[in-house]
């Protein structure tokens, strides 16, 4: 071999022992990282270890603590037998709640019961009413004395009648004309108000007309309907009213002695009322059917409680929203208790609506007395439509002590 062979291998040699050692160094490196994380992921290993046992330790420690607790809630309880008195103490809760409701189960039978025998005295009441009314004409003196009146009217003369009444409206309009500058128009509705019945069926249709007329005086000539009186004598009151509901802002009404057949009770829309012109008056010449209407009626009933029958008088006093009457005596006599003792009453004032009753009663005996009476049930029925309340008390009181019933 040749010098400078030689030394071209030796070359090659070194350069690949470089490369060599270059690779080895690297290696080496490579695993020297390669313990590193090695040991880093052995000591967050570790932990995490600690960790999870320090966790199952507490979990061990919190189940133990639980079973602890409810061992001592469960010690408790029967100690105290707390769980069983819960148990009697909902049953209880149940019993009384059904009793409570067989109670008020009872009272409205009871109730049921009174309104059961109340319409069945009403509609004796009625049916004995019905039979008064129906034997009226051939019994009452005042109803033989208009049928006697009416026979001595012939058809003939029912001219000379309407030329009299025609002569009565024509001085009326006279006194008017001369009181005031006024236009007075007279509505003669004769054919259709010969009999009372016919003048009630046809008065709204007449009333009809008349509105008309003063909705034509007011589109064609401009006349206020404030400048408006109208005057109805009897059925011609209401019928005035009914022409007036139609106008909105006529002046004044004024009612001569209205009609009350057909007409007391009656809805405001079929008779004279103070909505059907800004004024309305009404005059009164006869006050006889209307002496026994004064004041506002009222029919109690008053189931009677207690614990012994005796004799006294009770008596009552009703409370509303505006007021309350005096006290109005019901009953006078032999008082027993689980009876039911019915009276209409006249009163003075109106109360409003009926808050309260008040029920006092006194012993006829003098002396101490353990008697006891209360009024269980009250019912009122007022007003023009009937109106019914119903007051109920458990109570019972002694002589003159008030007891004060609330609605049921």
């Amino acid at each position: 071999m040749s010098l400078e062979s030689l030394f071209q291998h030796i070359v090659y040699t070194e350069h690949w022992a470089e490369q060599s050692r270059r690779v080895l160094r690297e290696v080496k490196s490579e695993v020297t990282r390669c313990r590193e994380n090695i040991k880093k992921t052995t000591e967050v290993l570790k932990e995490e270890k600690i960790k999870l046992e320090s966790k199952e330790v507490t979990k061990r420690k919190v189940t133990e603590e639980e079973e602890k607790f409810i061992k001592e809630i469960t010690d408790f309880n029967n100690e105290y037998e707390i769980t069983k008195k819960r148990e009697i103490f909902v049953k209880e809760n149940v019993k009384i709640e059904i009793s409570n409701l067989e109670n008020q189960a009872n009272v409205l039978k009871r109730v049921l019961e009174d309104e059961e025998n109340e319409a069945i005295c009403t509609t004796k009441y009625l049916q004995a009413e019905k039979l008064k009314i129906s034997e009226k004409p051939q019994n009452d003196a005042e109803c033989l004395r208009l049928k006697r009146e009416l026979e001595l009217y012939k058809e003939d003369d029912m001219e000379s009648v309407y030329e009299a009444l025609q002569t009565e409206i024509e001085f009326l309009e006279l006194v008017l004309l001369q009181a005031e500058d006024i236009n007075c128009i007279n509505l003669d509705w004769i054919n259709g108000s010969l009999k009372y019945i016919h003048a009630v069926n046809n008065l709204r249709v007449a009333g009809a007309e008349v509105a008309y007329f003063i909705d034509v005086l007011m589109k064609k000539f401009g006349y206020s309907p404030s400048k408006v009186h109208l005057i109805g004598h009897s059925v011609g009151a209401h019928l005035a009213g009914d022409a007036g509901s139609r106008i909105p802002g006529l002046g004044r009404i004024t009612g001569l002695d209205p009609a009350g057949p057909f007409f007391h009770n009656s809805p405001k829309e079929f008779r004279l009322d103070p909505s059907d012109a800004s004024f309305v008056d009404v005059i009164h010449t006869n006050a006889v059917p209307i002496l026994f209407k004064l004041g506002w009626q009222h029919k109690l009933s008053i189931k009677l409680s207690g614990n012994k029958v005796t004799q006294g008088s009770i008596f009552l006093r009703i409370g509303g929203t505006i007021g309350k009457t005096g006290e109005t005596v019901i009953f006078s006599g032999e008082l027993k208790p689980g009876m039911i003792y019915t009276k209409l009453i006249d009163v003075d004032m109106n109360v409003g609506n009926i808050t309260s009753i008040e029920f006092i009663w006194n012993k006829h005996l003098l002396g101490y007395s353990q008697d006891k009476l209360g009024a269980e049930i009250v019912t009122d029925i007022s007003g023009k439509y009937g109106y019914k309340s119903t007051f109920c008390s458990w109570n019972i009181t002694g002589p003159n002590t008030v007891q004060i019933l609330k609605p049921c």
